[in-house]
């Protein structure tokens, strides 16, 4: 078992993180979920606290990740990994579930990690202004280069529609490209 100071130590290093950790319960109970977490369960979208327990949107998730808490694992990995479809937007998340170690604790916890591919862009428009991009220009052509609708880009960064076309006509004018594909090459090469 971690001393109080391990735990205090652990628990400052998981607020810090930029993306979502849950750990739940063998009953689904949340019983950590850091800052990026509880932004992520307060929009109820994909997964969410009903009550105290996690609920996910997804039912292969939702049976996985019970089955895990209830003592099974898969034996090649030890890990289980879903896809989360969002109604809010069509970036779904990533889930990643593991049974935290028997001998560090005895009621079955559940280390669940949340990706969002939409973190994926931010590298990617990074390096996009480096070519004289705007910031609301490179934003909204790395998630062009990943390959997201116009409105699920406007979800995500929550712009209008018309403001992510705007942006991807500069996008093409100033790089001198014509479509999405010559895009998706061009920051393939930078």
């Amino acid at each position: 078992m971690l001393s109080r100071e391990d735990t205090h130590a652990f628990r400052f290093v998981l607020e810090r993180l930029d993306h979502s950790v849950i750990i739940i319960d063998r009953t689904l109970t949340i019983r950590f979920a850091n800052r990026a977490a509880e932004r992520l369960l307060r929009t109820g979208d994909g997964v969410a606290r009903f009550r105290t327990r996690l609920a996910v949107a997804c039912p292969r998730a939702r049976r996985g990740i019970r089955h895990l808490a209830r003592g099974s694992q898969d034996p090649d990995t030890g890990t289980l990994a879903f896809e989360v479809v969002r109604a809010r937007t069509d970036a779904p998340l990533i889930l990643c579930a593991r049974r935290a170690d028997p001998a560090e604790t005895a009621d079955g916890r559940v280390v669940i990690t949340v990706h969002e591919p939409a973190d994926d862009a931010e590298p990617i428009a990074l390096r996009l202004r480096r070519l004289g991009l705007t910031p609301g220009e490179a934003r909204v052509a790395a998630r062009a280069v990943l390959g997201r609708s116009v409105p699920g880009i406007a979800a995500d960064l929550g712009v209008s529609a018309n403001t992510v076309k705007t942006h991807l006509r500069a996008t093409y004018r100033k790089l001198g490209i014509a479509s999405r594909a010559a895009l998706a090459r061009l920051a393939a090469q930078i």
